[in-house]
């Protein structure tokens, strides 16, 4: 079995019931949120490795030295991102988290936690960069809430 294989599998039975969590022709399968929050799972063919990236927010001009550097300081050793990293998206203007694993080293349970903590860890550091880059007269409230996640329709 490929490692897309593997993975597709896994996705299958992380599904709720319908088995609509799958990869598409290119490896990816995009699932969201209620309020929007999306979660890109990538297998690409030859490298051995599943991605995980979500935007996780974007940066007003005025904050932007202040804020990459939070972001670049949050990065050391990955402490404040549970092993995924920070990056700045220049094509999309956003912030991204991403993270990658040897699908060798998965297991079924271990891939759902692996998946689990990169989704609760995206979700913290959405509310967070709310907060850094919201303008100083707005409010950064944000929905916490543990909404299901639903695979994106092309």
């Amino acid at each position: 079995m490929s490692n897309r294989d593997t993975i597709a599998h896994w996705l299958r039975e992380l599904s709720p019931g319908d088995g609509a969590f799958r990869l598409d022709q290119q490896g990816v399968c995009l699932l969201s949120d209620a309020d929007g929050a999306t979660l890109r799972i990538e297998v690409p063919e030859a490298s051995g490795r599943v991605f995980l990236l979500s935007h996780i927010g974007s940066w007003r001009d005025d904050n932007r030295a202040d804020l990459f550097e939070k972001l670049l300081k949050a990065n050391l050793f990955n402490l404040e991102t549970n092993g995924a990293t920070l990056a700045i998206d220049e094509r999309s203007q956003r912030v991204a988290l991403c993270y990658g694993h040897a699908v060798q080293d998965l297991d079924p349970g271990r891939f759902e936690s692996v998946v689990s903590e990169f989704i609760e860890t995206a979700r913290s550091w959405r509310e967070r960069l709310a907060q850094l880059s919201a303008a100083p007269e707005q409010s950064a409230a944000v929905n916490g809430d543990d909404s299901a996640w639903t695979m994106i329709r092309a």
